[in-house]
């Protein structure tokens, strides 16, 4: 299982829709000058893979873009992943992971149906029950 694509849009410092791809399936490095999104690139798939749990409306609203021009109402991260290997017990070789906000939403779904996020402790929100501290994200200090 490898990230194949990121498309975000409406979040942090991403106002408009922007696609990140291909991605190797060993590894990937991102860079770029300072102020350039590096840092909210990587919240974005921490966020999707629901890093963000439980967030409320005030919350929420600081996710959302807020740049020049006007601030986003709604804003949503999609991660697709490679399943060739089955990680993901879909009979799917792609699985697309989205999560949308909003003042009053935050929805999550798997290849565009609506799931509700339960986390392995049975609660809903938490720790996402695919997402695993066997897939390392790591990113640079400030």
């Amino acid at each position: 299982m490898y990230i194949k694509q990121v498309i975000i849009e409406g979040f942090t410092s991403y106002k408009d829709q922007t696609i990140a791809e291909p991605f190797s399936p060993k590894i990937n490095c991102i860079v770029g000058a300072n102020g350039s999104g590096k840092s909210n690139f990587f919240k974005a798939i921490r966020f999707v893979l629901n890093d963000f749990s439980g967030a409320g409306a005030e919350e929420r609203q600081k996710l959302l873009h807020e740049g020049a021009g006007h601030a986003s109402i709604f804003g949503y991260v999609e991660v697709v992943f490679d399943n060739s290997d089955g990680r993901f017990p879909l009979d799917r070789d792609e699985v697309r992971l989205r999560r949308t906000i909003g003042l009053k939403k935050d929805e999550f779904t798997i290849d565009r149906k609506h799931v509700k996020c339960v986390a392995s402790n049975g609660n809903q929100h938490g720790s996402a029950a695919w997402w695993s501290s066997a897939w390392p994200v790591a990113t640079a200090g400030q």
